[in-house]
């Protein structure tokens, strides 16, 4: 199985009202806040806001949609314990979020590993 192509996969399903690279970010925002909130031991004002973000972004997506991002979290965990990488900077260029005019690349482990 190549989570990284289902990943690409079910965000294009996605893909409609939103571009493929709204609802990239919207998934890893939700992912984001979710693990901050779930590690925060008191649920002040920051955690209050975090979930307030969480929640406009997530009711953006119909139900279905929003099992779909919990899918991809899934693939994503199966992912890096396959390749503990840049799986994210991955999924972006091949799915061809990247934008070459405003200089988004991603640059591969293995060149960044000679670089270094």
């Amino acid at each position: 199985m190549d989570e990284k192509k289902e990943i690409i996969n079910h965000i294009r399903s996605i893909a409609g009202r939103y571009s493929e690279y709204e609802v990239f970010v919207d998934w890893i925002r939700c992912g984001a806040l979710a693990i901050s909130n779930a590690v925060t031991p008191f649920r002040g004002k920051v955690w209050k806001e975090r979930e307030k973000t969480y929640m406009d972004t997530i009711n953006r997506y119909t139900k279905e949609e929003q099992k779909i991002f919990s899918k991809m979290f899934a693939l994503l965990t199966l992912a890096l314990e396959k390749e503990m990488g840049d799986v994210l900077g991955d999924i972006y260029m091949t799915s061809s979020m990247g934008s070459k005019a405003a200089g988004q690349f991603f640059t591969p482990r293995w060149i960044a590993s000679g670089m270094a």
